[in-house]
């Protein structure tokens, strides 16, 4: 990762993100079959990386500039977010409920999922500092 890149966990969020996570894969593997999994993963997986990108590049952004005026662009986070608040009521008209279903399961791990990730590097890298 960039050297400027700094994240300060809060533990209940990181939490919260693992409750999420962890409820949407029981979920999946409840209610969908071996192909819906592998749509499913598939999906959370981009999901996730667009997510870490999108974060990854505001937080280093936001520690990386020395003027505390200067602001960083907020459109990719107001993008994802739109994505996944307007994209399954369109969706609904083009795909089945169950594809929808595992969109929005799908969107909700990919989301949460760069929280945990980052906190296990920060403790990692806290580690090999002592």
């Amino acid at each position: 990762m960039n050297k400027n890149f700094r994240y300060v966990p809060s533990k209940k969020l990181v939490f919260l993100s693992f409750i999420l996570v962890f409820v949407s894969i029981f979920f999946a593997f409840q209610f969908f079959d071996t192909f819906s999994l592998l749509i499913y993963f598939l999906i959370t997986l981009i999901t996730t990386l667009l997510t870490a990108k999108i974060k990854i590049n505001i937080y280093t952004r936001a520690y990386s500039t020395n003027n505390k005026e200067e602001t960083f662009p907020l459109w990719p986070l107001i993008l994802l977010v739109a994505i996944g608040l307007f994209a399954p009521f369109l969706l609904l008209f083009l795909l089945s409920p169950l594809y929808v279903l595992i969109l929005i399961d799908a969107y909700v791990a990919g989301v949460n999922l760069p929280e945990i990730l980052f906190f296990f590097y920060r403790l990692k890298s806290k580690q090999k500092r002592s």
